[in-house]
């Protein structure tokens, strides 16, 4: 966890690919996370909430063919990000929300960002660590 213009930002930083990626796992991840935060900082879940952004960072160049996995798509991803755009929601908000991670927002964390390790380096990683 960092602190960054007064907003923690808790990184989740993933090993495997998207399609490798356990959906139940990311759950629990969100909820340990949110649980020390409170623990540690004696706050509610609203009060961490209210300045809480989960970052959820797989690797792409690390897929596997499993029985119960996905192939990633490239292509789906730039449609996603190309509908927002023209919803004009731009920034980090133009990133598709996956593993069900959009079910969090305003519930545990007051955003949730899921982008590949690549887009982390190039989009995410000065703005948060300089």
């Amino acid at each position: 966890m960092i602190i960054h213009d007064n907003q923690r930002y808790v990184i989740e930083f993933k090993n495997q690919s998207e399609g490798n990626i356990d959906k139940v796992k990311i759950k629990n991840k969100a909820f340990d996370s949110i649980s020390l935060i409170s623990l540690n900082e004696n706050l509610t879940r609203e009060q961490i909430a209210k300045d809480t952004i989960l970052v959820i960072v797989y690797n792409n160049e690390r897929y596997e063919s499993k029985d119960n996995s996905y192939s990633p798509s490239e292509s789906i991803d730039k449609f996603t990000m190309k509908l927002k755009s023209l919803a004009k929601q731009e920034n980090w908000e133009k990133y598709p929300k996956k593993f069900d991670s959009d079910k969090y927002i305003g519930t545990f964390y007051k955003a949730v960002y899921t982008v590949d390790l690549k887009v982390f380096m190039n989009d995410f990683f000065d703005v948060l660590f300089n």
